[in-house]
């Protein structure tokens, strides 16, 4: 239980930096919530995301 506070803790501070684009915050909040890596297929999804987000 520690371990998921600290994660959760991390996910309150780092996640919502006005410069992170919603795949680095929805990251983050994956890994705050599971111990497992971010599936592959996810990942991918989330870099799209990202590069979506830049290219406004």
């Amino acid at each position: 239980m520690e371990n998921k506070s600290k994660k959760l803790k991390i996910w309150e501070t780092a996640a919502f930096s006005p410069d992170q684009g919603i795949g680095t915050k929805l990251r983050s909040l994956y890994n705050s919530l599971r111990d497992e890596e971010i599936p592959e297929n996810l990942m991918k999804l989330l870099n799209e995301l990202d590069k979506a987000e830049k290219s406004k």
